[in-house]
């Protein structure tokens, strides 16, 4: 037999030798000390394990509840700065017709002009016949009362719009205000005659200027009721560029719009400062309107007006609902940007409401980015080696 195992089994014969001489009472006590420790050991794990897993369920809870007040103060702090945003956006609608009419309001001019008709075919301009009386061009049957022959009186119409400064030296404006034979019923008849209109004049009158600036049409527009005129300032009397909005995203309907311009034309200057309109004819007598508005402008007393509303719909041609008259064509609309976003054009009434319509500025910005390329080629042409 191998020595291992004669080991083996010297080893429990000892053991079973030594229970045997141990007392019965000391061998159980030891067994119940063992079983003891064996039951608490047991006892701790199991209640361990309970504490880990309730403990465990607890963090969980107190992970989702903090989870949804997480939520919650994402959603009050997005409230917030909703309240916030519409509050920001209430005081800008608020201060906004003030805050355009202070920092632009001195770049809308008021533009005068006259125009007159030539017969093309002798080149000669059109008057009324000698001896003829009223200044009615058309007779009582509709036959027209101009002829180029004679030394009659000469048949000139007064009109009056609105522009505004978009580079130094440029104004913007309606077609049909330096046009203005284009949107008369009247001088239709006419040129139905053969005779030709002819601009005189035209000047633009400034707040705070006491002089006018004679205007030039340089570009036109023949699709849309856009008009570029030129002018001299002075160093004297520098005037704001007023800001065009170049981000058509930012024109939207339901968008609160501040128009500015002279509706009431020289009537409404008069009446404005004056004994509440009663005394014009007593300080003006039957002064031309270019001299009644010099008369104005050397008393600092040309002066637009603002309304405002909200834009209805932006194409193809701006809608919205800000009173204003045939003086304000050629206005600027400013959008809640602050920027303009149109030219004033046209007001339709009804029984009900007023609708005013204006050109997208996008197309003002193309007759100036013409003008400045056109400009840009005639400089070239002057001066090549430039």
């Amino acid at each position: 037999m191998p020595r291992t195992d004669v080991a083996i089994v010297f080893v429990k014969q000892l053991l079973r030798e030594l229970v045997a001489e141990i007392p019965r009472r000391v061998l159980y006590a030891i067994v119940g000390v063992a079983a003891f420790l064996l039951i608490t050991f047991l006892y701790f794990n199991t209640f361990s394990l309970l504490v880990t897993r309730s403990n465990n369920k607890a963090i969980s809870e107190i992970k989702d509840t903090l989870g949804e007040t997480r939520q919650e103060i994402d959603k009050i702090r997005a409230e917030l700065k909703q309240a916030r945003e519409e509050s920001a956006i209430m005081r800008s609608s608020l201060s906004l017709p003030e805050t355009v009419v202070k920092n632009y309001g001195p770049g809308v001019g008021l533009i005068y002009g006259t125009y007159y008709f030539v017969d093309p075919r002798v080149g000669r301009e059109v008057r009324f016949r000698e001896g003829g009386a009223g200044d009615n061009p058309i007779g009582p049957s509709g036959e027209v009362l101009l002829t180029a022959e004679g030394n009659g009186r000469s048949y000139e119409i007064e009109f009056i719009g609105t522009g505004f400064i978009v580079e130094k030296g440029l104004i913007l404006t309606n077609r049909h205000v330096v046009h203005a034979w284009e949107e008369d019923d009247l001088t239709s008849l006419i040129r139905m005659r053969g005779y030709r209109p002819r601009l005189r004049e035209v000047f633009a009158y400034f707040p705070q200027v006491r002089e006018p600036f004679p205007l030039r049409v340089v570009e036109v527009m023949q699709d849309q009721d856009v008009a570029l005129c030129r002018f001299e300032p002075t160093e004297e009397s520098p005037l704001p560029i007023l800001p065009l909005e170049e981000d058509l995203d930012r024109v939207i309907s339901g968008q609160q719009m501040v128009l500015i311009g002279y509706p009431a034309g020289l009537e409404g200057l008069v009446a404005r400062f004056t004994d509440r309109g009663r005394t014009a004819t007593r300080n003006f007598g039957n002064l031309s309107f270019r001299m009644q508005l010099n008369e104005l402008a050397s008393n600092g007393r040309i002066r637009p007006q603002a309304t405002q509303g909200y834009i209805s719909d932006v194409s193809p041609q701006l809608t919205y609902d800000a009173r204003t008259d045939e003086g304000g064509s050629g206005g600027p609309v400013f959008g809640s940007s602050g920027r303009v976003i149109g030219i004033n054009q046209a007001i339709l009434f009804n029984s009900q409401a007023s609708t005013t319509f204006g050109v997208p500025i996008r197309f003002g910005i193309e007759l100036l980015r013409k003008h400045s390329a056109t400009a840009m080629r005639a400089a070239k042409r002057l001066n090549p080696a430039g």
